[in-house]
């Protein structure tokens, strides 16, 4: 009855399914899906990545959704993230990449206790063939990102952030 997007494994063996009316759980025993959480109800997800104990929910509507210590964080745009449609997810370490229909966002977590994070976006106008990203990779050093339009790459440890001011010069 329903469209599933992703499947991931649990750490006891279950397998969690995102689909375009949750996540759920499926039972190989009774071979029936059960909802995951009720915060989960009716929220198109579209990949499932985990990090320790953490689980990386990309949804589209709202956002990155991270199950942690038994609670819910969502990072959405009101917190940095380019779009809340989220088609992808890389993590690696305290680093989460996010795809977008808006570009890139980069996700550090500062400090996983408390979960404090900072976003980079990276979008066209750093470089991108397109903001709307499809997905993504990483491969040694190196980010890949699949668009419409072609591949395009860059290294993980770019800072695309501008640290120069601009040159201001008043001519009257």
């Amino acid at each position: 009855s329903q469209r599933i997007s992703c499947i991931s494994e649990t750490q006891n063996h279950q397998l969690l399914l995102g689909s375009n009316l949750g996540v759920f759980i499926f039972d190989e025993n009774t071979k029936e899906t059960v909802l995951f959480r009720k915060e989960f109800d009716n929220i198109r997800v579209d990949d499932i990545k985990w990090s320790g104990n953490n689980i990386f929910f990309a949804t589209k509507g709202k956002g990155v959704l991270v199950l942690t210590n038994d609670s819910i964080i969502q990072i959405d745009e009101s917190n940095g993230l380019c779009s809340n449609l989220v088609n992808k997810l890389l993590v690696t370490g305290n680093e989460v990449w996010c795809t977008t229909n808006k570009g890139v966002s980069h996700i550090i977590l500062n400090d996983l206790d408390s979960f404090k994070y900072t976003i980079t976006n990276i979008k066209s106008n750093d470089g991108l063939f397109s903001d709307e990203i499809n997905d993504i990779a990483l491969l040694n050093d190196t980010i890949y990102v699949a668009t419409n339009y072609g591949i395009s790459f860059f290294n993980a440890n770019t800072d695309f952030v501008n640290h120069n001011n601009p040159p201001v010069h008043i001519t009257s």
